[in-house]
């Protein structure tokens, strides 16, 4: 009788194991091809034709989110704004800065938390993205 549950509990074990070493691979999304004339590889906070600034004035400090004197949020509707309000500060790099990991991870928090329109723009998306990635150029 001993021997049996020795043994069960063995199968069990291996059962587990064998279960658990499967090899799980994350399905990543296919990514969205961009319009010939959109151009990332100059995005700045205050260029005319690549501004940041107008993505995150439309998508980010809106009404009731990242706006001056907002109870909710930190102020976004400048620069000056943004670096103080610590969303572009990490010492491990861009994508560990709160504006990445919020934006992209979901980490503390989804945002933006109400999409604006114009936010499902592959090419807004990616001028973003490019710009914290370059470590947000004024």
């Amino acid at each position: 009788m001993k021997n049996r549950v020795i043994a069960g509990v063995i199968l069990s074990i291996v059962i587990i194991c064998i279960n658990a070493c499967e090899n799980k691979v994350a399905v990543l999304p296919v990514p969205v091809p961009l319009a010939a004339n959109c151009d990332t590889t100059h995005a700045t906070y205050n260029s005319s034709s690549d501004s940041v600034s107008g993505i995150i004035n439309t998508q980010c400090a809106v009404a009731g989110c990242h706006v001056y004197g907002s109870a909710v949020a930190n102020d976004l509707t400048s620069y000056s704004a943004i670096q103080a309000s610590g969303y572009i500060t990490s010492k491990k790099g861009p994508t560990g800065t709160l504006m990445y990991t919020c934006l992209y991870n979901g980490t503390p928090y989804v945002m933006p938390n109400v999409q604006q329109p114009g936010w499902n723009d592959p090419c807004k998306q990616a001028k973003l993205k490019q710009w914290i990635l370059n470590g947000f150029p004024q």
